[in-house]
């Protein structure tokens, strides 16, 4: 590979994770698992998985997440962002998913 197409592919890694960001709730943000729709549970991810079962065991923000996750960030925020789409993930004080 080339220097410009490594320059180019991390340009488009980094703008992904900026749009991640800005989507993924503050570390600190209370995170819930909502147990209350078994069904949105149908189908995920094992990085889904690992994030459903570190919230049930008492994880209760991203940070904590993060601390207790072997994933890499664009990984976890996905995990995250995906388990918040289903419902299985609530988040107080937010919005509705976007």
């Amino acid at each position: 590979m080339d220097v410009a197409h490594l320059l180019v592919e991390a340009e488009e890694r980094t703008a992904k994770l900026c749009q991640l960001r800005a989507l993924l709730p503050a570390p600190s943000a209370p995170l819930m698992f909502n147990d209350r729709d078994p069904g949105a549970l149908n189908g995920i991810s094992p990085d889904e998985a690992a994030v459903v079962r570190v919230l049930r065991a008492g994880a209760g923000s991203l940070a904590e997440l993060t601390e207790q996750l072997p994933l890499v960030e664009a990984t976890l925020g996905s995990a995250v962002l995906g388990l918040r789409d289903r419902g299985a993930i609530v988040i107080p004080g937010a919005g509705a998913a976007r």
